[in-house]
Protein backbone atom coordinates (compact mmCIF):
# COMPACT_ATOMS: atom_id res chain seq x y z
CA UNK A 1 0.00 0.00 0.00
CA UNK A 2 1.61 3.45 -1.09
CA UNK A 3 1.17 6.75 1.15
CA UNK A 4 -2.17 8.04 -0.75
CA UNK A 5 -3.83 4.31 0.07
CA UNK A 6 -2.27 4.06 3.50
CA UNK A 7 -3.95 7.82 4.44
CA UNK A 8 -7.28 6.97 2.73
CA UNK A 9 -7.80 3.87 4.26
CA UNK A 10 -6.44 5.70 7.72
CA UNK A 11 -9.45 7.71 7.56
CA UNK A 12 -12.04 6.12 6.54
CA UNK A 13 -10.96 3.41 9.85
CA UNK A 14 -10.43 6.13 11.69
CA UNK A 15 -13.95 7.33 10.99
CA UNK A 16 -15.45 4.28 11.08
CA UNK A 17 -13.78 4.18 14.62
CA UNK A 18 -15.14 7.14 15.90
CA UNK A 19 -18.78 6.07 14.64
CA UNK A 20 -18.65 2.71 16.74
CA UNK A 21 -17.80 5.14 19.76
CA UNK A 22 -20.03 7.54 19.45
CA UNK A 23 -17.51 10.28 18.28
CA UNK A 24 -19.65 13.24 16.54
CA UNK A 25 -19.48 16.35 14.34
CA UNK A 26 -15.53 15.92 13.50
CA UNK A 27 -14.11 17.01 9.93
CA UNK A 28 -10.80 15.55 8.49
CA UNK A 29 -8.54 17.86 6.41
CA UNK A 30 -5.38 16.24 4.57
CA UNK A 31 -2.69 18.58 5.50
CA UNK A 32 -0.19 17.55 3.43
CA UNK A 33 3.02 18.16 4.28
CA UNK A 34 3.48 20.07 7.61
CA UNK A 35 6.40 22.12 7.83
CA UNK A 36 8.88 21.47 10.81
CA UNK A 37 11.99 23.23 12.26
CA UNK A 38 14.64 20.62 11.84
CA UNK A 39 11.74 18.12 9.66
CA UNK A 40 8.54 17.54 8.59
CA UNK A 41 5.80 15.27 7.86
CA UNK A 42 2.72 14.41 6.15
CA UNK A 43 -0.22 15.67 8.40
CA UNK A 44 -4.15 15.01 8.51
CA UNK A 45 -6.01 17.49 10.70
CA UNK A 46 -9.17 16.21 12.51
CA UNK A 47 -11.08 19.12 13.62
CA UNK A 48 -14.23 19.16 15.93
CA UNK A 49 -17.00 21.36 14.03
CA UNK A 50 -17.04 25.03 15.39
CA UNK A 51 -13.52 24.48 16.42
CA UNK A 52 -10.32 26.13 14.98
CA UNK A 53 -7.91 24.07 16.79
CA UNK A 54 -7.54 20.15 15.62
CA UNK A 55 -5.28 17.49 16.33
CA UNK A 56 -2.64 16.85 13.38
CA UNK A 57 -1.98 13.20 12.98
CA UNK A 58 1.60 12.16 11.64
CA UNK A 59 0.99 10.43 8.66
CA UNK A 60 4.66 9.43 8.06
CA UNK A 61 5.27 7.93 11.91
CA UNK A 62 1.75 5.61 11.40
CA UNK A 63 3.04 4.57 7.59
CA UNK A 64 6.12 3.28 8.78
CA UNK A 65 4.49 1.48 12.27
CA UNK A 66 2.63 -0.33 9.52
CA UNK A 67 5.24 -0.93 7.38
CA UNK A 68 7.25 -2.49 10.64
CA UNK A 69 3.95 -5.03 10.99
CA UNK A 70 1.63 -3.40 13.15
CA UNK A 71 -2.19 -4.29 11.03
CA UNK A 72 -3.40 -1.55 9.61
CA UNK A 73 -6.62 -2.25 12.10
CA UNK A 74 -4.15 -1.59 15.34
CA UNK A 75 -2.86 1.45 13.16
CA UNK A 76 -6.26 3.23 13.36
CA UNK A 77 -7.19 2.49 16.56
CA UNK A 78 -3.65 3.74 17.75
CA UNK A 79 -4.31 7.32 15.66
CA UNK A 80 -8.15 7.18 16.98
CA UNK A 81 -6.76 6.66 20.52
CA UNK A 82 -4.12 9.69 19.95
CA UNK A 83 -6.85 11.86 18.48
CA UNK A 84 -9.56 11.20 21.47
CA UNK A 85 -6.70 12.18 23.66
CA UNK A 86 -5.75 15.22 22.29
CA UNK A 87 -9.13 16.42 22.13
CA UNK A 88 -10.02 15.44 26.11
CA UNK A 89 -6.62 17.02 27.42
CA UNK A 90 -6.18 19.98 25.21
CA UNK A 91 -5.47 22.94 26.95
CA UNK A 92 -7.75 25.84 26.80
CA UNK A 93 -6.60 28.27 24.32
CA UNK A 94 -8.08 31.75 23.24
CA UNK A 95 -7.51 31.97 19.96
CA UNK A 96 -8.87 35.45 19.19
CA UNK A 97 -5.65 36.27 21.64
CA UNK A 98 -3.32 34.40 18.91
CA UNK A 99 -4.18 37.16 16.30
CA UNK A 100 -3.53 40.06 18.88
CA UNK A 101 0.02 41.25 18.80
CA UNK A 102 -0.32 43.61 21.82
CA UNK A 103 -1.45 40.69 23.83
CA UNK A 104 1.13 37.65 22.22
CA UNK A 105 3.95 40.36 21.40
CA UNK A 106 5.40 39.42 25.23
CA UNK A 107 5.25 35.67 24.32
CA UNK A 108 7.07 36.34 21.22
CA UNK A 109 10.67 34.89 21.57
CA UNK A 110 13.17 33.99 18.81
CA UNK A 111 14.80 31.07 18.20
CA UNK A 112 18.25 29.98 16.63
CA UNK A 113 18.06 27.38 14.03
CA UNK A 114 20.45 25.11 12.09
CA UNK A 115 20.83 27.13 8.33
CA UNK A 116 21.95 23.45 6.75
CA UNK A 117 19.09 21.46 8.21
CA UNK A 118 15.80 23.79 7.58
CA UNK A 119 17.32 25.37 4.62
CA UNK A 120 14.28 24.53 2.74
CA UNK A 121 11.72 25.76 5.53
CA UNK A 122 13.73 29.00 5.93
CA UNK A 123 13.71 29.60 1.88
CA UNK A 124 10.01 30.88 2.65
CA UNK A 125 10.63 33.63 5.13
CA UNK A 126 12.74 36.79 4.63
CA UNK A 127 15.94 35.76 6.95
CA UNK A 128 19.58 37.36 7.52
CA UNK A 129 22.37 35.09 8.76
CA UNK A 130 24.12 36.83 11.86
CA UNK A 131 27.49 35.55 12.90
CA UNK A 132 27.98 35.74 16.57
CA UNK A 133 31.35 36.28 17.44
CA UNK A 134 32.24 35.42 21.23
CA UNK A 135 35.54 36.64 23.39
CA UNK A 136 36.42 35.38 26.53
CA UNK A 137 38.87 37.61 28.68
CA UNK A 138 41.75 35.97 30.37
CA UNK A 139 40.80 37.95 33.80
CA UNK A 140 37.33 36.76 33.96
CA UNK A 141 34.91 34.76 32.50
CA UNK A 142 32.72 37.27 30.39
CA UNK A 143 31.20 36.97 27.45
CA UNK A 144 30.77 39.47 25.17
CA UNK A 145 28.55 38.46 21.94
CA UNK A 146 28.30 41.10 18.57
CA UNK A 147 26.47 40.70 15.56
CA UNK A 148 27.75 39.78 12.34
CA UNK A 149 28.11 43.58 11.07
CA UNK A 150 30.76 44.65 14.27
CA UNK A 151 32.71 41.60 14.15
CA UNK A 152 36.04 41.28 11.85
CA UNK A 153 35.89 38.06 10.70
CA UNK A 154 34.90 37.22 7.43
CA UNK A 155 30.63 35.52 6.05
CA UNK A 156 30.44 32.07 5.02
Amino acid sequence: MDQKEFKESLIEGIKENFDERGVEGMSFNDRGGVDKLNGGYDGVVITPEGSNIGVTLNVDALLEAYENGATIEDVVAHAADMAINGFENQPEVDVTALTDYEQMKEKLVMEVVSTETNKDLLAKFLTKRLRICRWFTASSLEVMTMAERQCLLPTR
